[in-house]
């Protein structure tokens, strides 16, 4: 019967966080010797490595043939090489090696060899209190601190990772950064920025099914030189009322102590020359408003014009002519207080007729914050 004199078995010592993506692999050195005359084995060798959660009997949890090159009885492997290991095999409490020579005839070598730790590898012990904790792929952990961040590594392509990093910024915040996306299965995805806003950029954000909403303020999405239009969908109606009313559509939301470049396009109609329209624009509580207006009088020939300065306050007369387009042209800023809210633009009948009077389909209002 050949026997095995293991040299060096040690279970790989914890990588540095460079390292971490390395495939696993167990060095492992030993010498055949055949009781025979004690003489030692030469040539290629085929051996079989297996690792089991006990030192004698039980299935093996990992198996690996290789051809080894043998000379004077001594040989090197490195374990792990064609079929690959996974770090969950040593997650019970212990683990041994058995191997098995090809062509002998007496089965698995016994006693099986103990697989052990480096004396380094016990640093690996503290990971869960250190500032910053790379795990590989698989593997939960149900805590970290805020003075650190955890790693959870998957692959390597073209020596670059795929990778998800979870950055602990204060007591309940963290931010995640990751290579290639964030995926929820289920559950609510909640977004917070600050007054830098929310830089969404290339495709921007989407659902791979169903519908993404979000609930978020002015601030989220305003920052310095960012722009927002509300546009409106479909035509709404108004008849018989002069009582200043929000359009449906056209509100913007606006940040605490944020100015904004407000712009925009009403277009107006009525089948009626005498129906005409009256607009205003409200905004947050303490917000400082200078809006203009300029319409065409009804006529394709005149103009007429006004400032709106008040939240909640109408316009005079703006002329509508009948069955023509009557283009109403916004601009201004707006100088918000300390709370956020909307700019919405609100409008009525001029004079109570019972006749619709529209604001249309492609009108729009926008605002740009700029300080």
């Amino acid at each position: 019967m050949k026997r095995l004199l293991p040299i060096l078995l040690l279970l790989a010592a914890a990588l540095p966080a460079a390292a971490v993506m390395l495939p696993l692999r167990i060095p492992f050195q030993g010498k055949l010797i055949n009781p025979a005359g004690n003489n030692p084995k030469n040539g290629d060798i085929v051996m079989t490595f297996r690792i089991y959660a006990a030192p004698t009997g039980g299935a093996a949890l990992y198996t690996e043939p290789m051809t080894v090159p043998v000379s004077n009885g001594v040989f090197a492997v490195q374990i792990g090489t064609s079929a690959l290991l996974d770090a969950d095999l040593f997650s019970g409490a212990s683990a041994y090696l058995g191997v098995t020579v090809a062509g002998d005839g007496d089965g698995e070598m016994l006693p099986r060899q103990p697989l052990t730790m480096s004396p380094y590898a016990f640093t690996s012990m503290q990971l869960v209190n250190h500032g910053d904790i790379r795990v590989n792929s698989g593997l939960t952990y149900s805590t970290f601190t805020a003075a650190g961040n955890l790693t959870l590594p998957y692959g390597i392509v073209a020596g670059t990772a795929t990778y998800a990093t979870v950055s602990s910024t204060g007591v309940g915040t963290f931010g995640i950064t990751t290579s290639s996306g964030i995926s929820m299965g289920g559950g609510t995805l909640k977004i917070a920025a600050d007054s830098t806003g929310i830089d969404a950029t290339g495709t921007g954000i989407t659902a791979a099914t169903g519908t993404f909403t979000s609930s978020v303020t002015a601030k989220q999405f305003f920052g310095i030189g960012a722009s927002t239009v509300a546009v409106k969908a479909a035509n709404e109606d108004v008849l018989s009322s002069i009582v200043l009313q929000d359009d449906n559509e056209l509100a913007i939301p606006i940040g605490a102590n944020e100015t904004y470049s407000v712009y925009g396009l009403i277009i107006a109609s009525s089948t009626v020359a005498t129906n005409d329209i009256r607009i205003g624009f409200t905004v947050p509580a303490g917000a400082a408003m200078n809006v203009g207006w300029m319409g065409n009088n009804g006529t394709l020939a005149t103009v007429n014009n006004g400032m709106l300065r008040n939240s909640g306050a109408s316009s005079p007369l703006i002329s509508i002519g009948a069955n023509i387009i009557n283009p109403i042209f916004i601009t201004g800023t707006v100088v918000n207080g300390g709370t956020a809210g909307f700019l919405k633009l609100q409008w009525a009948q001029f004079a109570s007729i019972a006749t619709n009077t529209t604001v249309t389909a492609g009108s729009y209002l926008g605002a740009a914050r700029v300080k």
